[in-house]
């Protein structure tokens, strides 16, 4: 909450029906349609980005586009139109639910109902769904993560990864790390991370990983980054005959039983890499014979620490247990990080591309830190500028 949560400032907005918004919207989206892809527009999909290749007058001038409105942010509501068509889907950063757009945090796999994107991008994925356009909301307060915590008189807490992230509390909220020694020795045992250069591949050696696993009897947990991935995984793993549980945005009921059981013998789990959080997974007598809890994570996050947050679901307070780590170079983190490297190059590389992936996750948590600095002295500066606006001005 106090690092990963804080990249967007907390908003509170109010809904403000605007039927010549939603009619721009609209024609926006018509007009997206029609652009080609590779001669209108690029995207980008490591910045996740979209930019033009024509000049956007021109473009309205052409005969396919012609009678559509020259409004002066036309061309903002274009870009996000065609944001939310190449770069927004569902299952990965929102799901449909009675009619609506709820937004999937993508860290963490769970629902923010109360959350929309700004700018018209949320109107663009409600056309782009069929659904009905909700209004444009209006900012009425704004306050980052970081000045909202640090309004409060006692300020502390408890993770097992803020090692990694020790300077940043100190920088920004002004308070120590302490590290706390294990109450009982960790016999958690960690695989050297395997990459490979397509996604079909990983998968094929994870679910090779499940069935010799599950021939043991011990039971394994499976960490996925979104929700597409959670269901593919566990059509695969059933395909052969296994049973297994998932746990996502959308199949969040019962979540903390699922986990609960998640060490029971034989039980195969496939959730999105935060689900159950705060469920102490237990294992009997006869699972830590056979070796405790195995975890699979099938993907690399932005921060190495929210790895170890799900390694970390193994050998709690002295069991057993271990974890294997998979990548590929069509993983998010990797694509994005990676420029002007090519995935077939890397996997022939054995070591170095294990070295490959540990250096875009160190680029990927970077650009989050500086945009948690940005989402700072932003607020600072709304802080100074504003000030005169207090309750002691008569």
């Amino acid at each position: 909450m106090l690092i990963d949560e804080a990249v967007t400032p907390l908003i509170i907005s109010r809904e403000n029906k605007n039927e010549g918004f939603n009619e721009s919207c609209k024609i926006a989206f018509e007009l997206s349609k029609k652009m080609r892809e590779g001669e209108d527009f690029l995207v980008d999909g490591k910045l996740r980005a979209i930019h033009f290749l024509r000049d956007f007058e021109d473009m309205q001038e052409d005969s396919s586009m012609q009678g559509f409105s020259k409004a002066a942010f036309l061309k903002d509501l274009v870009r996000q139109a065609l944001t939310a068509r190449y770069l927004f889907f569902a299952g990965r950063q929102y799901v449909v639910e009675n009619g609506k757009i709820v937004i999937v945090d993508e860290s963490t796999g769970r629902k923010m109902p109360m959350r929309s994107w700004n700018g018209g991008l949320h109107q663009m994925i409600e056309l782009k769904e069929g659904l009905e356009l909700s209004g444009l909301k209006e900012t009425e307060a704004r306050m980052s993560f970081q000045r909202f915590f640090r309004l409060y008189r006692n300020f502390s807490g408890m993770t097992g990864t803020g090692k990694e992230a020790l300077g940043e509390f100190w920088t920004i909220y002004g308070a120590p790390v302490l590290c706390v020694p294990n109450h009982r020795p960790c016999k958690r045992k960690i695989s050297r991370i395997r990459t490979y250069s397509k996604k079909s591949a990983k998968r094929a050696a994870i679910v090779s990983e499940v069935l010799k696993i599950h021939k043991c009897g011990r039971p394994i947990l499976i960490g996925t980054k979104d929700i597409d991935e959670s269901e593919i995984l566990a059509e695969m793993i059933a395909a052969k005959g296994l049973k297994c549980c998932i746990i996502n945005a959308v199949r969040s009921h019962d979540e903390a039983a699922i986990i609960a059981d998640a060490g029971q013998m034989g039980a195969i789990t496939v959730a999105t890499n935060m689900a159950g959080r705060g469920t102490d997974i237990k294992i009997p007598a006869q699972v830590k014979k056979l070796g405790g809890l195995h975890v699979i994570a099938t993907e690399c996050n932005p921060s190495s620490r929210i790895d170890r947050q799900l390694f970390g679901r193994a050998a709690r307070q002295g069991d057993p247990g271990s974890a294997s780590h998979y990548a590929s170079f069509e993983d998010d983190v990797l694509r994005r990080n990676l420029p002007g490297t090519k995935s077939a190059i890397f996997s022939r590389l054995g070591l170095f591309s294990a070295l490959a992936v540990r250096w875009a996750q160190y680029r990927a948590g970077h650009k989050d830190y500086q945009n948690r600095l940005a989402v700072q002295r932003t607020d600072t500066w709304l802080e100074d500028s504003l000030g005169f606006s207090g309750n002691d001005v008569g």
